[in-house]
C-alpha cells in the first residue's frame, strides 16, 4: 500500500462585497384527495416534504368538510408550510377555488374572472420577494373539456395580466393544473408567447425515472410552472438529498427514492383516493441586490506533483464566525479545474451556529501532475468579526487514475440514454483494478455468463449480474436495438462520454460494439459472435478514466452486457514516496 502525505496551502483573501442571491422554490399543486376535492393528509404531507417557498394551489379547500374558513385556512397553512407564511384564495366561496401560499408577503392580490368556467376563476398575487423586484404569480386551473376552451382561458388570463401593468423588470409565473394533453397545446403556446420563453428555452420537470407526465396515470403533462424570460435566466436544478433534477421535479411518492428525503411523505400518498395530479416544483436562484454581506475567498493549491489524482474523502471546509449565527447562501468553485469540485452536505442556504463544517468532494479527471488552483467563494449574510477558513482532506485509498491501486465505482450509474428508467447502479464498494474491467451481464450469474460466451473471466474482471445493479426483473442492460449508454459518478457527474452517449447512433440488434481507443468515442460495429467480455484490444491512452469499452446484444439475450474499463495512469513514483506543497 502506498502512503501519501497531503499538506494543503490555504490563503484567505480580504472580505469584499458582492451579489447575494435567494433560492426560490415554486410548486404547482392540485394534490387534493378524498371525495370532497380538498386537502387531507396525503396532500398535506406532500407540501411538508417538498417545502416550497411559493405554492400555486388548485381546489384550495381544507379537510373533509371542504372548508374555506379563513381561520381554518390560516391554521392549515401554518401547519403545512410554517408560521409566518402568507396566503390568498379567490373570493366568492367558489366550489374549487385557486389560491397562493407564500413565504414572503403578498402585497397585492385578486382574481381574474373567467366566463368559460363556473366554479373557479384565476387567482393572482404580487409577492415581495427579497431584492428590488417583485414576483407576480397566477394560480390556474384550466378546463378538461377541450384544447380550444383551454386556450380561451389562457387568453383571458393573459389579458388580465396585461391589465395589471406589471413593471417590466418584475418576475412573472403562471402555474397550476392546465389539464393539457401535450406540451404543444395552444394554451401553452399562448402562455409562452406572453412570457417570452419558447418551448426550446423552457426547463421540463421530470421524476427520477425521466417521466415528465403529471396526471394520475402518468401519461399526460397536466401540471405546469411557466416563468417569464427574466426569471427563466435564473433557473436552477432541484436538489433534494442526493438527488438532482436539472429541469425541475415531477413528484410521485410511488417513484421517488428515498422517501426519507421528503419526510413525512408516505409511499402511497401520490396514489391516494381521487389524487389526480402530481406536484411539480422548480427552483430559481435570483440576485437580491443587497450588499450587507461578506464574500470570503480562499485559494486551495493542490501542488504540482503526481499523487495518483486521488479523490478526497472525509473532507471538511470549516467556517468559524465569532459573531454567532451567519447564513451561508452561496458556495462556488472557480478556476480551470472547478468542475472537479463539488459541495456535499449540508445543503445551502444554511444558517450556521458560529462554526460549520462543509463536506467537499474532489473527482479529478485524469490531469495527472497538473497544478490545481481552485478558488472557493463563500457568501454570507453578515460580516463576521473573524472569518477563519480551514480545509482538511485525505486521499481515497487507491486513487483516481493511478496505475497502482483500484478505483472505487460504488454508486456510479450506467444509464440507458434511450430509456432513462433503465439505470444500472453499481453497488457500494465495487472496485475495478487498474487496467481491469467491470462487466455487467443482463440476467446470468458469472458462471452462466462465462458458459454463454465461452470465456473464463480473469482476476482483473469484476462481474455483476444485471439484477445486482437494477430493480428491473428483466435485468440490465436490456438491448433490443437503438440503445446507447453514458456513465455517471456517484455525484451525478457524467464521466463517459464527456457529452451524449455511446455508441453513436445506438446499438443494432445482433451486433457488438467495441471502443477503438480510450481517448476517443469511436466504436467499431461487429457481429455479436465476436464479443469478447473481459478483454479489450483498443489503444490505451492512460487517461485515468473509467470508460465504456464494449456493448453487446449477445445471444442468448440473458448474456447481453455492458463492459467498463479502468484506463489507469502508470505508477511513476517509487513505493512509499510522499509529497507536500511547499
Amino acid at each position: 500500500m502506498r502512503h501519501i502525505v497531503l499538506i494543503l496551502a490555504i490563503f484567505l483573501a480580504a472580505a469584499t462585497a458582492g451579489a447575494q442571491t435567494q433560492r426560490i422554490r415554486i410548486m404547482a399543486a392540485n394534490t387534493t384527495s378524498g371525495n370532497n376535492q380538498s386537502y387531507l393528509d396525503p396532500g398535506d404531507r406532500i407540501f411538508q416534504g417538498l417545502d416550497p417557498d411559493i405554492a400555486l394551489i388548485q381546489e384550495f379547500t381544507i379537510g373533509s368538510g371542504s372548508s374555506q374558513d379563513a381561520t381554518t385556512t390560516t391554521n392549515w397553512v401554518a401547519a403545512n408550510f410554517g408560521p409566518g407564511f402568507h396566503w390568498y384564495r379567490e373570493p366568492g366561496n367558489e366550489q374549487i377555488p385557486n389560491g397562493i401560499v407564500s413565504r414572503w408577503p403578498i402585497v397585492a392580490s385578486g382574481q381574474i374572472d373567467d366566463d368559460n368556467v363556473s366554479n373557479r376563476d384565476h387567482a393572482w398575487a404580487r409577492i415581495d420577494i427579497p431584492g428590488d423586484k417583485d414576483l407576480w404569480v397566477a394560480s390556474v386551473h384550466l378546463l378538461t373539456s377541450s384544447s380550444g376552451n383551454r386556450n380561451s382561458q389562457a387568453q383571458v388570463l393573459v389579458n388580465g395580466f396585461n391589465a395589471l401593468n406589471i413593471p417590466a423588470g418584475d418576475y412573472v409565473v403562471i402555474g397550476g393544473d392546465f389539464n393539457t394533453d401535450s406540451r404543444s397545446e395552444s394554451a401553452v403556446g399562448t402562455f409562452r408567447s406572453y412570457l417570452g420563453v419558447s418551448s426550446g428555452q423552457e426547463f421540463i420537470p421530470r421524476d427520477g425515472g425521466g417521466d415528465d407526465d403529471t396526471n394520475a396515470n402518468r401519461n399526460k403533462p397536466y401540471d405546469w410552472v411557466l416563468v417569464d424570460s427574466d426569471l427563466n435566466a435564473f433557473h436552477d436544478s432541484v436538489r433534494i438529498g442526493a438527488n438532482t433534477f436539472p429541469g425541475g421535479l415531477v413528484f410521485d411518492s410511488r417513484v421517488y427514492s428515498p422517501l426519507s428525503d421528503v419526510a413525512p411523505v408516505q409511499s402511497g400518498d401520490s396514489g391516494a383516493t381521487n389524487m389526480q395530479h402530481m406536484a411539480v416544483i422548480k427552483d430559481y436562484v435570483v440576485p437580491t441586490g443587497q450588499s450587507d454581506y461578506t464574500v470570503a475567498t480562499q485559494t486551495v493549491n493542490f501542488g504540482t506533483v503526481n499523487f495518483d489524482n486521488a479523490p478526497f474523502e472525509d473532507n471538511s471546509i470549516g467556517l468559524t464566525s465569532q459573531i454567532g449565527d451567519i447564513e451561508i447562501s452561496g458556495f462556488q468553485f472557480t478556476g480551470p479545474f472547478a468542475g472537479e469540485f463539488s459541495l456535499g452536505s449540508p445543503a445551502i442556504p444554511v444558517t450556521t451556529a458560529a462554526t460549520q463544517n462543509f463536506t467537499i468532494f474532489w473527482s479529478p479527471d485524469g490531469s495527472s501532475g497538473v497544478q490545481r488552483n481552485v478558488t472557493a467563494t463563500v457568501t454570507t449574510d453578515a460580516t463576521p468579526a473573524t472569518f477563519n477558513v480551514t480545509i482538511t482532506g485525505t486521499p481515497v485509498t487507491g486513487g483516481m487514475g493511478g496505475g497502482g491501486e483500484p478505483i472505487d465505482v460504488g454508486g456510479w450509474k450506467v444509464i440507458d440514454a434511450t430509456n432513462a428508467a433503465r439505470v444500472g447502479t453499481i453497488p457500494n464498494g465495487t472496485m475495478i483494478p487498474p487496467n481491469g474491467f467491470l462487466v455487467i451481464g443482463r440476467l446470468f450469474s458469472k458462471g452462466e455468463f462465462e458458459t454463454a460466451h465461452g470465456v473464463t473471466l480473469g482476476p482483473d474482471v469484476v462481474y455483476l449480474g444485471g439484477p445486482q445493479v437494477s430493480g428491473d426483473a428483466n435485468g440490465f442492460p436490456i438491448i433490443n436495438g437503438g440503445q446507447s449508454y453514458r456513465l455517471e459518478d456517484a455525484f451525478g457527474v457524467q464521466k463517459d462520454p464527456p457529452l451524449g452517449s455511446v455508441p453513436s447512433g445506438g446499438v443494432t440488434t445482433t451486433r457488438t460494439y467495441r471502443r477503438q481507443r480510450s481517448n476517443s468515442t469511436v466504436f467499431v460495429d461487429e457481429s455479436m459472435s465476436l464479443s469478447d467480455p473481459g478483454t479489450w484490444g483498443g489503444i490505451r491512452d492512460e487517461t485515468g478514466k473509467v470508460i465504456i469499452t464494449e456493448v453487446s446484444d449477445a445471444s442468448p439475450f440473458e448474456s447481453e452486457f455492458v463492459e467498463l474499463y479502468f484506463d489507469a495512469i502508470p505508477v511513476t513514483e517509487p513505493e512509499g514516496s510522499y509529497w507536500s506543497v511547499p
